[in-house]
Protein backbone atom coordinates (compact mmCIF):
# COMPACT_ATOMS: atom_id res chain seq x y z
CA UNK A 1 0.00 0.00 0.00
CA UNK A 2 1.52 3.58 -1.03
CA UNK A 3 2.74 5.67 1.56
CA UNK A 4 -0.40 7.82 1.36
CA UNK A 5 -2.92 5.66 2.91
CA UNK A 6 -0.09 4.97 5.77
CA UNK A 7 -2.89 7.28 7.75
CA UNK A 8 -5.05 4.34 7.93
CA UNK A 9 -3.02 2.58 10.50
CA UNK A 10 -2.77 4.15 14.36
CA UNK A 11 0.32 1.90 15.17
CA UNK A 12 3.45 3.37 16.42
CA UNK A 13 5.96 3.38 14.78
CA UNK A 14 3.78 2.30 11.63
CA UNK A 15 3.28 -1.61 11.31
CA UNK A 16 1.59 -2.32 8.13
CA UNK A 17 1.16 -5.73 9.04
CA UNK A 18 -1.74 -4.52 11.67
CA UNK A 19 -5.39 -3.69 10.48
CA UNK A 20 -6.14 -0.84 9.24
CA UNK A 21 -8.91 1.53 10.73
CA UNK A 22 -12.02 0.22 9.22
CA UNK A 23 -14.48 2.98 9.70
CA UNK A 24 -11.68 5.05 7.49
CA UNK A 25 -11.15 2.36 4.67
CA UNK A 26 -14.77 2.39 4.45
CA UNK A 27 -14.90 6.06 3.54
CA UNK A 28 -12.37 5.82 1.19
CA UNK A 29 -14.01 3.63 -0.75
CA UNK A 30 -17.27 5.31 -0.62
CA UNK A 31 -15.92 8.76 -1.69
CA UNK A 32 -13.32 7.08 -4.04
CA UNK A 33 -15.07 8.19 -7.37
CA UNK A 34 -14.88 11.79 -6.73
CA UNK A 35 -11.33 11.78 -6.28
CA UNK A 36 -9.29 13.73 -8.65
CA UNK A 37 -8.03 12.19 -11.60
CA UNK A 38 -4.53 13.95 -11.78
CA UNK A 39 -5.83 16.13 -14.56
CA UNK A 40 -4.86 19.98 -14.77
CA UNK A 41 -7.48 23.05 -14.46
CA UNK A 42 -8.36 24.69 -17.22
CA UNK A 43 -6.98 27.94 -18.38
CA UNK A 44 -10.41 29.68 -17.89
CA UNK A 45 -10.68 28.25 -14.36
CA UNK A 46 -11.59 31.05 -11.46
CA UNK A 47 -9.53 31.37 -9.02
CA UNK A 48 -10.42 32.93 -5.77
CA UNK A 49 -8.55 36.30 -4.59
CA UNK A 50 -8.72 39.02 -2.31
CA UNK A 51 -11.61 41.27 -2.26
CA UNK A 52 -11.58 44.30 -4.46
CA UNK A 53 -10.24 47.66 -2.90
CA UNK A 54 -13.24 49.09 -3.28
CA UNK A 55 -15.46 46.91 -1.06
CA UNK A 56 -13.13 47.10 2.00
CA UNK A 57 -15.51 49.98 2.70
CA UNK A 58 -17.62 47.44 3.96
CA UNK A 59 -15.96 46.50 6.89
CA UNK A 60 -16.60 49.43 8.85
CA UNK A 61 -20.38 48.95 8.59
CA UNK A 62 -19.82 45.03 8.99
CA UNK A 63 -18.11 46.32 12.50
CA UNK A 64 -20.94 48.68 13.23
CA UNK A 65 -23.85 45.77 12.67
CA UNK A 66 -21.64 43.95 15.48
CA UNK A 67 -22.04 46.66 17.79
CA UNK A 68 -25.36 47.37 17.43
CA UNK A 69 -26.42 43.79 17.65
CA UNK A 70 -24.91 43.78 21.19
CA UNK A 71 -26.38 46.58 21.81
CA UNK A 72 -29.84 44.88 21.21
CA UNK A 73 -28.41 42.31 23.21
CA UNK A 74 -27.99 44.30 26.27
CA UNK A 75 -31.53 45.98 25.98
CA UNK A 76 -33.06 42.97 25.74
CA UNK A 77 -31.56 42.04 29.27
CA UNK A 78 -32.54 45.13 30.13
CA UNK A 79 -36.66 45.00 29.31
CA UNK A 80 -36.83 40.91 29.76
CA UNK A 81 -36.97 38.64 27.06
CA UNK A 82 -40.52 38.84 26.79
CA UNK A 83 -40.62 42.97 26.25
CA UNK A 84 -41.18 43.91 29.96
CA UNK A 85 -39.56 46.57 31.92
CA UNK A 86 -37.80 46.45 34.78
CA UNK A 87 -37.91 49.92 36.52
CA UNK A 88 -34.56 50.89 38.89
CA UNK A 89 -33.31 54.01 40.51
CA UNK A 90 -32.11 56.84 38.08
CA UNK A 91 -34.25 56.19 35.54
CA UNK A 92 -35.92 59.68 34.95
CA UNK A 93 -36.97 60.89 31.71
CA UNK A 94 -37.52 57.29 30.55
CA UNK A 95 -40.41 56.39 27.84
CA UNK A 96 -41.29 53.30 27.18
CA UNK A 97 -44.19 52.65 24.57
CA UNK A 98 -46.35 49.65 23.94
CA UNK A 99 -46.61 49.65 19.99
CA UNK A 100 -48.48 46.52 18.83
CA UNK A 101 -48.76 44.10 22.09
CA UNK A 102 -48.90 44.55 26.07
CA UNK A 103 -45.99 45.41 27.73
CA UNK A 104 -45.18 44.18 31.17
CA UNK A 105 -43.63 47.28 33.78
CA UNK A 106 -42.15 46.37 37.20
CA UNK A 107 -40.56 48.13 39.94
CA UNK A 108 -39.37 45.41 42.62
CA UNK A 109 -41.40 46.15 45.89
CA UNK A 110 -43.60 48.82 44.49
CA UNK A 111 -46.18 48.03 41.56
CA UNK A 112 -46.59 45.44 38.44
CA UNK A 113 -48.47 47.43 35.51
CA UNK A 114 -49.48 46.46 32.08
CA UNK A 115 -49.24 49.10 29.65
CA UNK A 116 -51.52 48.23 27.06
CA UNK A 117 -51.13 48.52 22.80
CA UNK A 118 -50.80 51.89 21.97
CA UNK A 119 -49.92 53.59 25.31
CA UNK A 120 -46.86 55.62 26.25
CA UNK A 121 -45.84 55.79 30.08
CA UNK A 122 -42.81 57.98 31.37
CA UNK A 123 -40.25 57.75 34.24
CA UNK A 124 -40.45 61.65 35.86
CA UNK A 125 -38.69 60.34 39.07
CA UNK A 126 -37.50 56.99 40.70
CA UNK A 127 -35.26 57.26 43.73
CA UNK A 128 -35.05 55.67 47.26
CA UNK A 129 -38.33 58.23 48.35
CA UNK A 130 -40.19 58.08 45.49
CA UNK A 131 -41.47 56.28 42.04
CA UNK A 132 -43.11 59.08 39.62
CA UNK A 133 -44.27 57.80 36.59
CA UNK A 134 -47.17 59.52 33.67
CA UNK A 135 -48.85 58.50 31.83
CA UNK A 136 -49.08 60.26 28.02
CA UNK A 137 -51.68 58.43 26.28
CA UNK A 138 -53.55 54.97 26.13
CA UNK A 139 -54.11 52.84 28.86
CA UNK A 140 -52.41 51.42 31.49
CA UNK A 141 -53.34 48.68 34.64
CA UNK A 142 -51.76 48.86 37.96
CA UNK A 143 -51.19 46.27 40.41
CA UNK A 144 -49.42 48.30 43.81
CA UNK A 145 -49.32 44.76 46.42
CA UNK A 146 -48.25 46.71 49.18
CA UNK A 147 -48.85 51.01 48.94
CA UNK A 148 -47.16 51.78 52.64
CA UNK A 149 -44.62 48.93 52.64
CA UNK A 150 -41.50 50.45 54.97
CA UNK A 151 -37.94 51.03 53.51
CA UNK A 152 -39.87 51.51 50.07
CA UNK A 153 -40.22 54.57 48.29
CA UNK A 154 -44.06 55.67 47.56
CA UNK A 155 -45.81 55.64 44.38
CA UNK A 156 -47.27 58.45 42.25
CA UNK A 157 -48.98 58.77 39.15
CA UNK A 158 -49.65 61.81 37.21
CA UNK A 159 -51.44 62.86 33.62
CA UNK A 160 -53.22 65.74 32.02
CA UNK A 161 -52.68 67.98 35.42
CA UNK A 162 -53.79 65.35 37.91
CA UNK A 163 -51.93 63.48 40.59
CA UNK A 164 -52.67 60.10 42.30
CA UNK A 165 -51.13 57.91 44.41
CA UNK A 166 -52.40 54.94 47.28
CA UNK A 167 -54.10 55.41 50.05
CA UNK A 168 -53.57 53.19 53.63
CA UNK A 169 -51.75 49.89 53.68
CA UNK A 170 -54.50 48.09 51.45
CA UNK A 171 -52.95 46.65 47.94
CA UNK A 172 -54.58 48.72 45.11
CA UNK A 173 -55.59 47.51 41.54
CA UNK A 174 -56.46 50.66 39.06
CA UNK A 175 -56.93 51.00 35.21
CA UNK A 176 -56.05 54.54 33.65
CA UNK A 177 -56.90 56.11 30.55
CA UNK A 178 -55.43 58.92 28.86
CA UNK A 179 -56.39 60.40 25.78
CA UNK A 180 -55.48 64.13 24.92
CA UNK A 181 -57.06 65.98 28.02
CA UNK A 182 -59.17 63.35 28.51
CA UNK A 183 -58.56 60.90 32.24
CA UNK A 184 -60.26 58.59 33.38
CA UNK A 185 -59.48 56.68 36.41
CA UNK A 186 -61.11 53.24 37.90
CA UNK A 187 -60.19 51.43 41.19
CA UNK A 188 -60.85 48.05 41.20
CA UNK A 189 -59.04 47.27 44.91
CA UNK A 190 -57.91 49.92 47.58
CA UNK A 191 -58.37 53.57 47.24
CA UNK A 192 -56.57 56.12 45.61
CA UNK A 193 -56.19 59.88 45.99
CA UNK A 194 -56.15 62.25 43.44
CA UNK A 195 -55.36 66.22 43.43
CA UNK A 196 -56.42 68.58 40.72
CA UNK A 197 -57.31 72.35 40.34
CA UNK A 198 -56.08 72.75 43.92
CA UNK A 199 -58.83 70.13 45.10
CA UNK A 200 -59.17 66.95 46.69
CA UNK A 201 -60.61 63.39 45.74
CA UNK A 202 -60.63 59.75 47.33
CA UNK A 203 -61.87 57.10 44.36
CA UNK A 204 -62.63 53.92 46.93
CA UNK A 205 -63.15 50.92 45.05
CA UNK A 206 -65.92 50.58 42.73
CA UNK A 207 -65.56 54.17 41.83
CA UNK A 208 -64.19 56.07 39.01
CA UNK A 209 -62.97 59.42 38.29
CA UNK A 210 -62.74 62.01 35.42
CA UNK A 211 -60.43 64.67 34.58
CA UNK A 212 -61.24 67.17 31.22
CA UNK A 213 -59.21 69.48 29.99
CA UNK A 214 -57.96 70.17 33.33
CA UNK A 215 -61.37 70.22 34.84
CA UNK A 216 -62.06 67.46 37.57
CA UNK A 217 -65.20 65.79 38.02
CA UNK A 218 -66.76 64.55 40.90
CA UNK A 219 -65.95 60.61 41.67
CA UNK A 220 -68.73 58.28 41.44
CA UNK A 221 -69.32 54.71 42.28
CA UNK A 222 -69.96 52.59 38.99
CA UNK A 223 -73.35 51.52 39.96
CA UNK A 224 -74.52 54.61 40.76
CA UNK A 225 -78.42 55.46 39.45
CA UNK A 226 -78.68 57.65 35.87
CA UNK A 227 -80.32 60.20 38.28
CA UNK A 228 -77.38 61.11 40.10
CA UNK A 229 -74.86 61.01 37.25
CA UNK A 230 -76.95 63.05 35.22
CA UNK A 231 -76.46 66.14 38.04
CA UNK A 232 -72.91 65.69 38.12
CA UNK A 233 -72.47 65.95 34.58
CA UNK A 234 -74.77 68.77 34.86
CA UNK A 235 -72.44 70.13 37.71
CA UNK A 236 -69.33 69.83 35.51
CA UNK A 237 -70.82 71.34 32.55
CA UNK A 238 -71.85 74.75 34.62
CA UNK A 239 -68.54 75.34 35.97
CA UNK A 240 -66.52 74.96 32.68
CA UNK A 241 -68.65 77.51 31.38
CA UNK A 242 -68.99 80.12 33.69
CA UNK A 243 -66.52 78.99 36.23
CA UNK A 244 -66.83 77.79 40.40
CA UNK A 245 -68.91 80.52 41.09
CA UNK A 246 -72.21 78.31 40.01
CA UNK A 247 -71.07 75.82 42.15
CA UNK A 248 -73.44 76.65 44.99
CA UNK A 249 -76.44 75.60 42.52
CA UNK A 250 -74.47 72.80 40.95
CA UNK A 251 -74.25 71.43 44.28
CA UNK A 252 -78.01 71.57 45.57
CA UNK A 253 -78.85 69.65 41.94
CA UNK A 254 -76.79 66.96 43.13
CA UNK A 255 -77.46 67.10 46.75
CA UNK A 256 -81.20 66.32 45.42
CA UNK A 257 -80.62 63.47 43.67
CA UNK A 258 -78.58 61.88 45.76
CA UNK A 259 -80.47 59.10 47.52
CA UNK A 260 -78.45 56.17 49.08
CA UNK A 261 -75.47 56.08 51.22
CA UNK A 262 -73.13 55.09 48.19
CA UNK A 263 -74.69 58.47 46.92
CA UNK A 264 -72.47 60.19 49.62
CA UNK A 265 -69.18 59.84 48.13
CA UNK A 266 -70.31 63.13 45.76
CA UNK A 267 -71.44 64.66 48.99
CA UNK A 268 -68.04 64.30 50.59
CA UNK A 269 -65.83 65.89 47.88
CA UNK A 270 -68.95 68.63 47.78
CA UNK A 271 -67.77 69.89 51.51
CA UNK A 272 -64.61 71.43 49.84
CA UNK A 273 -67.13 73.84 48.53
CA UNK A 274 -67.60 75.08 51.77
CA UNK A 275 -69.85 78.22 51.52
CA UNK A 276 -71.41 76.67 48.53
CA UNK A 277 -71.84 73.39 50.30
CA UNK A 278 -73.32 74.98 53.51
CA UNK A 279 -75.85 76.62 51.37
CA UNK A 280 -76.94 73.32 49.36
CA UNK A 281 -77.33 71.49 52.59
CA UNK A 282 -74.96 68.97 51.66
CA UNK A 283 -73.86 68.29 55.78
CA UNK A 284 -77.53 67.70 56.72
CA UNK A 285 -78.02 65.15 53.54
CA UNK A 286 -75.21 63.29 54.95
CA UNK A 287 -77.00 62.47 58.01
CA UNK A 288 -79.98 61.62 56.29
CA UNK A 289 -78.28 58.88 54.33
CA UNK A 290 -75.60 57.98 56.84
CA UNK A 291 -76.21 59.14 60.40
CA UNK A 292 -73.98 61.32 62.34
CA UNK A 293 -69.97 60.57 62.25
CA UNK A 294 -69.29 59.50 65.49
CA UNK A 295 -71.26 59.92 69.47
CA UNK A 296 -70.58 63.52 69.76
CA UNK A 297 -72.68 65.60 69.04
CA UNK A 298 -71.60 68.77 66.97
CA UNK A 299 -72.84 71.27 64.28
CA UNK A 300 -70.37 70.65 61.93
CA UNK A 301 -67.57 67.87 61.36
CA UNK A 302 -64.91 67.98 60.03
CA UNK A 303 -64.04 66.07 56.00
CA UNK A 304 -61.62 64.00 57.64
CA UNK A 305 -64.21 63.01 60.29
CA UNK A 306 -66.71 62.56 57.56
CA UNK A 307 -64.13 60.35 55.65
CA UNK A 308 -63.56 57.72 58.42
CA UNK A 309 -67.57 57.77 59.29
CA UNK A 310 -68.72 57.14 55.25
CA UNK A 311 -66.04 54.11 54.73
CA UNK A 312 -66.96 52.32 57.37
CA UNK A 313 -70.84 52.74 56.98
CA UNK A 314 -71.58 54.15 53.70
CA UNK A 315 -69.04 53.39 50.60
CA UNK A 316 -68.71 49.46 51.81
CA UNK A 317 -69.70 47.51 48.35
CA UNK A 318 -73.01 45.98 48.08
CA UNK A 319 -73.06 41.77 48.35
Amino acid sequence: MSDRFDYLYDKEPLDRSSEADREVEALERLFAPLAHDGRGLPPDFLVATSAPRARRWLLPLFSLAAALLLLVGWLATRRGDDGSVELQPGDTGRSIVARDTVRAVRAEGVLVAELQAGGELRVLGFDDARVSLQLVRGRVRIDVPSPATKGAPALQFASANATLEPLGFEPCLLQLDADGQLVVLRVERGEIAGRCAGREFVVPAGASWTVRGGLPGWPLFDDSRDALREAVDMAFAFEAKAGAEVLGKAAYGIVTAAKSPRDTLVLWHLLQLEEAASQAGVQARLIELAGTPGKVPAKAWSRDTWLEHLRAVAWRSPK
